[in-house]
């Protein structure tokens, strides 16, 4: 066979598997699998974007949007009718002691035997300022105990049949309640810091505790051996009080004096057959610190 018959076939066959070679497709090499000890492989896991880096953060700085609806939650109160509600203002902490004349009254048995006693109250009081800090909402928890003598002028009464007057009546009890203050001079702060100021407030809550009456039995005992009788019972209180205090800043700390009022109503049954009606207008006067 002649050269010039057998060059034109080796052409056409070069020609051919070229073209076959360009139409298979390219693999990737295999991957080669991870050494000893690596962690976890990590095929197959999707690809997390680092926190401000989204384009839209990007635009602004690295800072996301804040859509309109989360921006007015945050600003405005879901509660429209009552104003803005919490992380609106400062909390500030208080520490307080009341001191002053119990004056019982009312026509019932009990008040008629008492003369006007004694208060004292140990408590804390929380303060949940507004924004403009011109007011607050007040929480107050509380320890106090009251002690009033017997009037040795009162009309004998009986007990179980026994003629007696009420020698003394001690009544200690825990105390709850929420309120209203207003800061009359502008601005104050928690730590003092809005200057001197004038608070006016009010407040209601209720109080639970143990009381107990000693009782002077009316006997002819010239040895004094049997006359005297003492009688124990839980009571419920309610309350309504208010007060006017001054505030003097004193560095990160604020000194507060003033005058308190109240009128209490106590539930008990301490005295048998009833007359135990016992109600009491306490004339306090009170000083502590907030921070």
């Amino acid at each position: 066979m002649s050269a010039k018959h057998v060059l034109p076939g080796v052409l056409l066959l070069t020609l051919a598997v070229a073209r076959s070679a360009v139409a298979q497709p390219v693999l990737p090499p295999p991957e080669a699998p991870p050494p000893m000890g690596a962690g976890p492989s990590t095929l197959g896991v999707p690809t997390v974007t680092p926190l401000g880096s989204s384009p839209a953060a990007t635009a602004l700085g690295g800072v996301a949007p804040v859509s309109p609806a989360a921006q007015s939650w945050v600003e405005t109160s879901p509660c429209l009718c009552c104003g803005p509600i919490g992380r609106n203002g400062p909390i500030g902490s208080e520490f307080f002691l009341a001191t002053g004349p119990s004056i019982p009254i009312g026509g019932a048995t009990l008040p008629q035997q008492l003369n006007v006693g004694w208060m004292t109250e140990w408590g804390a009081r929380a303060l949940f300022f507004n924004r403009a800090n011109d007011a607050a909402w007040t929480a107050k928890v509380a320890i106090n105990y009251v002690y009033n003598d017997g009037s040795g002028k009162a009309p004998v009464f009986q007990y179980f049949g026994l003629p007696v007057r009420i020698r003394d009546l001690h009544r200690w009890s825990y105390t709850w309640g929420v309120g209203r203050d207003w800061f009359l001079l502008g601005t104050a702060r928690p730590d003092g810091s809005g200057g001197p100021n004038v608070r006016f407030g009010a407040d209601t809550g209720g109080r639970w505790g143990s009381s107990h009456v000693n009782l002077n039995l009316i006997i002819n005992d010239p040895l004094a051996i049997s006359d005297f009788l003492r009688r124990q019972d839980v009571f419920g209180a309610y309350y309504m009080g208010a007060h006017l205090d001054f505030e003097v800043p004193m560095g990160s700390w604020v000194w507060t004096g003033g005058l308190r009022a109240e009128y209490n109503f106590h539930f008990t049954e301490i005295l048998p057959g009833g007359g135990n009606n016992l109600q009491d207008v306490n004339i306090l006067l009170s000083t502590g610190f907030r921070y």
